[in-house]
C-alpha cells in the first residue's frame, strides 16, 4: 500500500527540486492532458491589479513591519519509533514545543475558527481524516464509508464544514483525484478531480471565498504542477504551471507558491510572479509555505544548508526578511500551519 509519507516527501522536495545544499537545475513540469486541464487566462479589469512586488505584499497595512509573529504553529516531526510522523505544536516564536498527540500522523491543519485540528491519520492499511482540539483532547477519527478508497485531507473550507482531501484505491488507479468530505464526520464524500491516466493530484488550500480549490498534478516522483478548480469546472492551470504548493493570503490578493527552492507571489486576479527575495548565510530550499494570519508572515519547510534533504520549519515576513530557523531537530520536520486566530493580549 502507498502510505501518505511516499507522496508528501516527494512532493517537499521534487517541487522545490531540493536535493542537498545546492540548487539544482530546474526541470520542466510534467503537462496535464489538454482535456483535464486548461491555461488560466485572466481578462484585465477596470481596477489595475496590485502590483505583485514583495516588498508591496509583504506590507499590507499601515502598520506593516510592526507586527510580532503570535499565534500557535502545528507542524510534523518525524519519529523513527513509529517509522512515520507524529504532530506537533510551537508558539510562534518558536518556543513551547509540545507534542500534540502520540502515534503517525500527518498533515496537521487547522480550522478556521482555530478550534480543531485536521490530521491524516494512518492504521490498519488505510490513510483517513481524524480531527483533534488543539489542546490534545477530544480526538475523533473521520472514517472513509468506501472501503477501499483512502483520503489524505489537506485544508478546510473557509466555513469549516468540510476538509479537502487526496483520495486514492490501490488496486484502481482511476478513482485518483481530489475529494472532500464533510469535517464533521467524513460522510458526504464528494470528488472534485480525476487525475489523468498516471497522474496524482493533492490539494492545497480553499480561496478565501471557498469558491476554489488549489492542487497539483503531476506523475509521482516528477515536478508536481500548481493548479486551480472550481467545483463542478474543469481544472486550470495557475500562472504559467511553474509553481507548486499554492496557498491564498488570509484576504485572498496574493497566493504564495514554491518552485524548484524559491518561495514565489502571485497576484489572486492574475499577473506575474514574483520571487521572494530570502536573504540567508547559505543556500536553503524553501516547501510548503502558509501565512499567518495577518497576512504579515510566511512558515514554510526550509532544507538545512547541509543536511542533503532534511528539513525544518523556518519563519519569514512575506518580504522575505527576518528569516527565523526554529523547531531545529535532527528529526526531519514539515507540515507546518499557522492558527487562524490570534491569543487574546
Amino acid at each position: 500500500m502507498r502510505r501518505v509519507r511516499d507522496i508528501t516527501l516527494v512532493t517537499a522536495f521534487v517541487l522545490s527540486g531540493c536535493t542537498g545544499a545546492t540548487p539544482p537545475t530546474a526541470t520542466p513540469a510534467p503537462s496535464p492532458t489538454p482535456s483535464t486541464a486548461t491555461a488560466r487566462t485572466v481578462t484585465p479589469s477596470a481596477t489595475p491589479v496590485a502590483s505583485p512586488s514583495a516588498t508591496a505584499v509583504a506590507s499590507p497595512s499601515a502598520s506593516a513591519g510592526a507586527s510580532t509573529p503570535q499565534g500557535v504553529i502545528a507542524f510534523g516531526r518525524w519519529s523513527e519509533a513509529v517509522d512515520d510522523f507524529v504532530v506537533y505544536l510551537m508558539d510562534a516564536d518558536g518556543n513551547g514545543q509540545r507534542q500534540l498527540l502520540p502515534g503517525p500522523h500527518e498533515g496537521p491543519r487547522w480550522s478556521p475558527d482555530g478550534t480543531r485540528i485536521s490530521i491524516t491519520a494512518i492504521a490498519n492499511d488505510r490513510v483517513f481524516p481524524a480531527v483533534i482540539n488543539p489542546d490534545g483532547t477530544g480526538y475523533k477519527e473521520l472514517p472513509v464509508p468506501d472501503p477501499t478508497l483512502n483520503l489524505g485531507c489537506w485544508a478546510w473550507s473557509p466555513d469549516g464544514q468540510r476538509l479537502v482531501c487526496e483520495g486514492w484505491d490501490d488496486p484502481d488507479t482511476g478513482r485518483r483525484g481530489v475529494y472532500t468530505v464533510r469535517a464533521a464526520d467524513g460522510g458526504d464524500v464528494q470528488r472534485v478531480t480525476s487525475s489523468p491516466k498516471g497522474y496524482i493530484d493533492i490539494p492545497t488550500a480553499y480561496s478565501p471565498d471557498g469558491k476554489q480549490i488549489a492542487f497539483m498534478r503531476g506523475r509521482e516522483g516528477e515536478s508536481l504542477t500548481a493548479m486551480l478548480v472550481t467545483v463542478g469546472n474543469e481544472p486550470e492551470l495557475l500562472g504559467d504551471g511553474n509553481l507548486a504548493d499554492p496557498v491564498w493570503s488570509p484576504d485572498g490578493r496574493f497566493i504564495v507558491s514554491a518552485w524548484h527552492d524559491h518561495l514565489y507571489l502571485l497576484p489572486a486576479a492574475g499577473g506575474e510572479r514574483t520571487q521572494i527575495t530570502i536573504v540567508a548565510p547559505s543556500p536553503l530550499g524553501f516547501f510548503q509555505p502558509r501565512w499567518s494570519p495577518d497576512g504579515e508572515w510566511l512558515v514554510a519547510g526550509g532544507v538545512r544548508p547541509d543536511s542533503g534533504e532534511d528539513a525544518d520549519i523556518y519563519r519569514m515576513r512575506a518580504d522575505g526578511t527576518e528569516l527565523t530557523p526554529f523547531a531545529d531537530d535532527p528529526a526531519q520536520e514539515e507540515f507546518a500551519d499557522w492558527s487562524p486566530v490570534q491569543p487574546p493580549s
